[in-house]
């Protein structure tokens, strides 16, 4: 066995107008490494993220969102803020 991780995510998911979907999570993960000269590698990760879709029907939509995540190794090396941001424009 490479790596063992375990992760928690809850989410929500509301219609906050007629044509408007809001999505929310929480997401925990905890990793570590079999290898032991990989083990500073070991960490947890927080991270919480929300997207909007704006459904223009027949199956169309657009997308915006955002995830901010902690990651929290050993080693502070690997240790580090990320930030995503998506739009899209799709159909189903």
């Amino acid at each position: 066995k490479f790596q063992e991780v375990h992760t928690i995510r809850p989410d929500i998911g509301l219609l906050i107008a007629k044509k408007t979907y809001l999505t929310a999570h929480y997401e925990y993960r905890n990793q570590s490494f079999e290898n032991l000269t990989l083990t500073e590698r070991n960490a947890e990760r927080h991270s919480v993220a929300a997207k909007l879709f704006f459904l223009l029907g027949k199956g169309k939509n657009i997308t915006t969102g955002y995830t901010l995540a902690r990651h929290n190794a050993r080693n502070n090396a690997f240790t580090y803020w990320g930030h995503t941001a998506i739009n899209r424009c799709g159909q189903e």
